[in-house]
């Protein structure tokens, strides 16, 4: 009997936990834009949400089977045809670019845009670690559609962090290993405060999403499923809401994305995807 409840209740706790996280909204977002970094499983969670509430939703990332896979899965599950897959390699200014052009030559709007992305097996090493490499084609896609985004205003760009963020060292950015993981974290920590200063009188918001320290242990386990569940809500709810929200499953210092740091960063980012001056915000 004891067996049993070594089980049941902790997956009872989880669902408890994942039913109160659980953004409970009736909104509708036919006419809304989205565009989605990435194609795990947080990714796949938001974006078939979003697209079962009307969206236009427009997934990127480098591993194009991946994407097409959860392409037909989430048409076919939200019954959604204003699903997209786009390829796009994130350790490759060029192709950030390019399809930042496609993306402008549909001359649609964009009201959510959605940065997840991850490394890919396949990501090769550029000079620096691919988890910094990422974040750098991150940043390079946010700023060249910040235009896009002013003329959508209200618009919002919503940014995952991680509490691991708190040992990213920014002075190191061409760490191997762990550290190169951290470093990432802590860049995206930095670029969404940053952004927000930057953006904000201009109508588009920019919100960091935490995305949960039991998602980050788990991720590529059997239990990833369960938890991206749960993280996918933190996304949803800032994508969908007005409302100001704050993770529940941990809560990241402000402390470590605050002064000079996030500046320092921006000019650093700047310099490394090589912005025109017409570019720069």
């Amino acid at each position: 009997m004891w067996h049993f409840s070594l089980i049941f209740l902790p997956v009872l706790f989880f669902y408890y936990k994942l039913a109160l996280n659980k953004f409970y909204s009736k909104a509708i977002l036919t006419g809304k834009v989205i565009i989605i970094t990435g194609t795990n499983r947080v990714s796949y969670e938001t974006a078939l949400d979003l697209a079962k509430r009307g969206a236009r939703v427009i997934l990127t990332s480098s591993d194009k089977d991946k994407g097409t896979k959860l392409l037909r899965k989430i048409i076919r599950k939200s019954k959604n045809q204003n699903v997209s897959f786009e390829y796009t390699n994130f350790n490759s200014l060029t192709s950030v670019r390019k399809f930042v052009e496609g993306f402008r030559n549909t001359q649609l709007k964009l009201d959510v845009l959605v940065l997840n992305n991850e490394v890919n097996a396949s990501d090769k090493d550029v000079g620096i670690s691919p988890h910094v490499s990422n974040y750098y084609g991150q940043f390079l896609l946010t700023i060249l559609l910040v235009p896009t985004l002013k003329k959508s205003a209200p618009s919002r760009v919503i940014v995952t962090t991680s509490c691991l963020q708190k040992f990213g060292k920014i002075n190191n950015l061409n760490a191997k290993g762990f550290q190169s993981y951290f470093n990432s974290k802590l860049c995206y920590g930095l670029f969404s405060s940053e952004l927000s200063q930057r953006l904000d009188s201009y109508g588009v918001s920019a919100r960091s999403a935490g995305i949960g320290i039991l998602y980050e242990i788990f991720k590529g386990t059997i239990f990833e499923k369960i938890f991206s569940m749960y993280t996918s809500q933190n996304v949803i709810h800032l994508a969908v809401s007005d409302e100001e929200f704050e993770d529940d499953f941990e809560n990241i210092d402000k402390r470590d994305i605050i002064g000079n740091s996030a500046e320092k960063l921006w000019a650093m980012s700047e310099e490394w995807v090589n912005l025109e001056s017409s570019e720069k915000i």
